[in-house]
Formats: C-alpha cells, structure tokens, sequence
C-alpha cells in the first residue's frame, strides 16, 4: 500500500524591503509580521542608503521564525554612452556597524537632504510653499527624498497624487527637479566588496538601457535582480540569460513600500531559498540554518 507523503513546505524568499527608515510606510515590526504571514522565510530589509533599520528588523523576524541577511539599497550614478544614468546597488552580507562603509552611506544621505531642501525651496519659489515643520520633521527622521515631498505636497492640496506630483513638479527635468548627487555605480561595486559584501543591481530591466548593463557586469557585480514587479516575465527571462553567462546569480525582491496611495498589497516574489544561488545563495541559506546567527550573514557558516 503506498502512503501518501505531503511535499515539503516551501521556503519562500524576499531580498528587497522596504521600511519607514526610508520611503516605506510600515515600521520594521509590521513589515516583518507581513512577510512572515505571507510564508516568507528569508527576508532581507534594504532601505535606501541606511542600514539603521537592520538590527530592529532581524529582532522582529527572528522572534516570527524569518531568518534575514542585511541589505542596503544605495543609491549610485553610472556614466557611459547611454549618459549618466542613477543605478540603485543592493547590497548585501554588510556589517551595519561597519566603520568604513559608515561614512559612505551618511555622505549619500548627506547629499540626499541637500537636494530635498533644495528642491523644497525651488516649490515655494514656484508658488508650492510646504509648512517647515513638515519639512523639518521628515528630515529629522533621515532619508528625506521625492516622495516624501510628493506626500506633502497631496496633504497641502496642491496635487492629488504621487503621479501628477512627480510629473509636474518633482520628476527629472520638471520645475522643482534637482540632479541627484551620488558616487560612481562602480566605485560601490568595489567598496562592497572589500567589505565582504554582495552586489546586486536592483531593478535592472526597470532603470536601465540593456547596454549599460554588460559594463556593470564586467565591473564585479555579483548579481542581478531578474525577478522583481517592474518586470515582465520576457524582461526576467533575457535578465536571468544575461546574469548566467556572466557566471552571475540572480535575485528576488518584492520591493515593497506598502504604500497607501496604491491599497500596495504584498506580493510574495517567486523565489525559494533553494533556488537562491551563488554566493549569496549560500550565505542565504546558512542564515536560515541558524537564524540566531544572522547578523550581517558575513560568512557561509551563518557566522558574523
């Protein structure tokens, strides 16, 4: 008689989260219970250009059973025939407390305000003046940017929604627009990698013309973030082709914002932790063997 024997569960994964340390909308605790509900069991938090939030994350997941890696989305420019074009680097497996890679990540944020500021004045000059406290309050709090003035902007009732906000006032080239200050896409290749750290082009398909990607390739880039909403499956497909003859892995991410305008629900990205390769891969699944040991998941034994 044969016995019918259920197949394991499986052990989703999502590389790509977003909290309220930068232009998400639900704090870490909240983001975690959403993921672990969805049957997520590796999930790694990469805000833009912070790494602060990591630490409150890996405590919320790990007492709902989710492993994590630490990840930074970083915010870089890559120069070539294509133009100047911005790239947003995730990067993975970096100690939070690190004291080199520290001083990058506030200088890009240092940056960052500088252009939220300067963008704020260029609205007010233009007859769009948002309340200072506002302004002040969402500084106070870090990694101010576009959307952050695109949400004050509908709450002072000059726009009705992001869209309209960044296609009037704030996308590139519009009145309020400013060009954003970052280092060079390859510098931070390398920068990651003396660290220990993995990089992972973000969003590929969605940012970039497909030229521009070889070069990032032949850079170091360790691997490519083939599935991800922007994409279609045809743009996953022709990612996923260019990442493995590079020798290149590929990643998932569900880029979630939560963000309320959108009713955004989660949307698990189909990747398992088995299905996760390379390095990464492997540092991925030694976290989720000792999910007590996921700080900075700097080695392949789960390790800091």
């Amino acid at each position: 008689m044969n016995r019918r024997h259920d197949a394991p569960p499986k052990l989703w994964v999502d590389l790509h989260l977003h909290s309220t340390f930068s232009d998400g909308h639900l704090p870490v605790h909240l983001l975690a219970d959403t993921v672990a509900r969805a049957g997520v069991k590796l999930a790694a938090l990469s805000d833009h250009d912070t790494l602060e939030g990591v630490p409150l994350f890996r405590r919320a997941c790990r007492r709902l059973g989710v492993a994590t890696l630490s990840a930074v989305e970083i915010s870089t420019l890559h120069r070539g025939p294509w133009g100047e074009k911005e790239v947003h680097l995730l990067a993975y497996g970096l100690d939070e407390e690190d004291p080199i890679f520290r001083p990058l990540l506030a200088e890009i944020r240092a940056a960052r305000e500088r252009r939220f500021r300067g963008m704020a004045t260029l609205l007010a000059e233009q007859g769009c003046p948002l309340p200072e406290a506002e302004l002040e309050k969402r500084l106070a709090h870090g990694n101010a940017g576009r959307p952050h003035l695109a949400w004050l902007m509908i709450k002072a009732g000059y726009v009705t929604n992001l869209n309209t906000a960044f296609e009037l006032w704030l996308g590139d080239g519009a009145p309020a627009w400013l060009p954003k200050e970052a280092p060079a896409t390859v510098e931070v290749i390398q920068r990651v990698r003396e660290q220990d750290g993995l990089s992972v082009i973000a969003h590929p398909g969605k940012t970039l013309p497909p030229e521009a990607l070889p070069s990032l390739l032949e850079a170091g880039v360790d691997g490519l973030e083939c599935l991800h909403p922007s994409h279609s499956r045809a743009t996953a497909r022709r990612l996923a082709q260019l990442a493995a003859s590079h020798g290149r892995f590929q990643t998932a991410g569900s880029d979630y914002h939560g963000r309320p305008d959108r009713r955004e629900p989660y949307l698990r990205p189909e990747m398992t932790l088995e299905s996760l390769g390379g390095p990464l891969g492997e540092r991925a699944r030694a976290a989720h063997a000792a999910p007590a040991m996921t700080h900075g998941a700097r080695s392949t034994t789960g390790a800091p």
